[in-house]
């Protein structure tokens, strides 16, 4: 009944209710929470959407693989539609709690989100597990250990921490000037020559 509604009939809206129906009689039918989130997607209800793929999460079945999925989606979603990087956040985070292995995509995201929200001892640990995945091309882990460089010297107190990654840029672009003059003000407040 639910798909003649969306598909012949052309009343996505009943076809909502009638997706509903079917999952308050059974809530682990994974294909009518599918159907249902593809409506969503096609109304732009976002905030019945993100309920759906939580509903999805707690089901009886649903795979690591498809969890994992459903939490990006969440993350993207919040942080696209609804524009709530907290939330967003929130949600990048149980990603990375699904993940097996370091994920580029939850990496950046949490990155530009911990930046967004300064929240920064996490923003210094996703730099860092960016850095020793490996999965980045050169020109990006410089522009990371710069981050975490700034990171360290302007706003964490960690002056070893801050020596240690803009001796990193220095090896890599010698002659940095920035480089240069953080690790020459930073040596100096250490005490060292």
């Amino acid at each position: 009944m639910a798909r003649l509604a969306q598909t012949e009939l052309s009343r996505a809206e009943d076809a909502v209710g009638l997706w509903e129906d079917v999952l308050m009689t059974t809530p682990n039918d994974v294909d009518a929470a599918r159907e249902l989130q593809g409506l969503l997607i096609d109304l732009e209800r976002w905030n019945d959407l993100s309920d759906t793929y939580e509903r999805e999460i707690r089901m009886e079945g649903v795979t690591a693989e498809r969890r994992l999925e459903l939490y990006k989606q969440l993350g993207r979603l919040w942080q696209s539609q609804l524009d709530d990087a907290m939330a967003a956040q929130s949600h990048w985070e149980k990603a990375r709690e699904a993940s097996e292995g370091c994920d580029v995509e939850i990496l950046d995201a949490l990155r530009g989100l911990y930046r967004e929200n300064f929240v920064l001892e996490p923003l210094a640990g996703v730099l860092v597990e960016q850095l020793e995945s490996g999965l980045y091309e050169e020109d990006v882990a410089i522009a990371c250990w710069r981050e975490l460089a700034e990171l360290r010297t302007e706003s964490l107190g960690d002056a070893p921490g801050a020596i240690e990654a803009w001796s990193v840029v220095l090896d890599v672009e010698p002659g940095d000037q920035d480089a240069i003059d953080n690790l020459e003000q930073l040596f100096e407040t250490e005490g060292r020559h």
